[in-house]
């Protein structure tokens, strides 16, 4: 990618737009604002602007900065996790469309010379796919006359209601007739298909 170097007084602003070198055509901007000359022993202050440069949200941030042995971080917010190769780490977690964090670090120039802390982003783009788990529950009820004639056909009400959040495909309701007792065709076990109830939908037989 193409770094640009401005000057802004007594100040250097480098910034990179991260694939493609233009920002109207990149996802993420990094920059660095600090001191074009500083005094050895001394602390000063620089800036890292990391901004996504989009309307999508990035996730997985994260910013090195790698020193010369020669430059020694004093402080960093936010904090910084430094590893024993001279590199600090922030983690910035997710970046909001258009969004913009900073970094702010505090360092110490041991001797004079051309000193650099280079600066590097990456980050991650996330494809999700919302899945809906949905669940039926099947409630049976069964009502018919306390007494009945013999040999007469006893009217018999048969209602399942889905109560669940998803539907119930392939219902059919079972009835096992107890002794004494059959069909219009002399059958002992009725079935009677009802298909798909949706959640709250009620067939009856």
């Amino acid at each position: 990618t193409c770094t640009q170097t401005i000057v802004e007084g007594d100040k250097l602003r480098v910034w990179s737009a991260i694939p493609t070198g233009d920002p109207k055509t990149s996802v993420i901007m990094l920059e660095k604002i600090g001191p074009a000359e500083v005094s050895v022993g001394q602390e000063f202050t620089y800036d890292i602007l990391v901004t996504n440069l989009s309307d999508c949200p990035l996730v997985d941030v994260f910013v090195t900065d790698r020193f010369s042995e020669n430059l020694e971080l004093v402080a960093a917010t936010p904090p910084a996790l430094v590893s024993q190769d001279s590199r600090a780490r922030w983690t910035l977690g997710e970046l909001k469309g258009r969004e913009t964090k900073q970094i702010t670090a505090r360092v110490i120039a041991a001797i004079e010379g051309d000193l650099l802390h280079c600066a590097q982003v990456t980050y991650l783009n996330t494809v999700c796919l919302a899945v809906k788990a949905t669940t039926p529950r099947l409630e049976l009820s069964k009502s018919m006359p306390e007494h009945a004639d013999l040999l007469t056909p006893i009217p018999v009400d048969v209602a399942v209601t889905n109560t669940g959040t998803g539907p119930a495909h392939n219902v059919r309701i079972t009835d096992v007739l107890p002794n004494g007792l059959v069909g219009l065709s002399d059958e002992t076990t009725l079935e009677f298909p009802v298909g798909t109830l949706a959640p709250g939908e009620t067939g009856q037989v």
